[in-house]
């Protein structure tokens, strides 16, 4: 079972349209989601550094919300800091 499944689909959109995708975290399907990524997708572990993450952040085309509540602190920052903030219905 997955922990979070939509993840895998992000990642094929990804592969078929070669653009860029950084994805920050890890979680039990990180060996899974790296072994279907190519090399369009890079895996950033948990940044500590709030500077260094919202200059990430800042510096993004737009956010995908992975996580299960709707709005949280994550999408906040986002959108704090002017990015486009991408979700799915559950």
């Amino acid at each position: 079972m997955k922990f979070v499944k939509e993840v895998d689909k992000i990642i094929e959109l990804f592969n078929h349209t070669k653009d860029p995708l950084i994805i920050i975290g890890s979680g039990p399907d990180e060996t899974y989601l790296k072994s279907i990524a190519h090399k369009n997708i890079i895996f950033v572990d948990w940044i500590d550094n709030k500077k260094e993450m919202f200059k990430m952040i800042a510096q993004a085309k737009g956010f995908i919300n992975l996580t299960k509540e709707s709005f949280g602190i994550s999408t906040t920052e986002a959108l704090l800091l002017g990015v486009p903030v991408f979700g799915y219905d559950q």
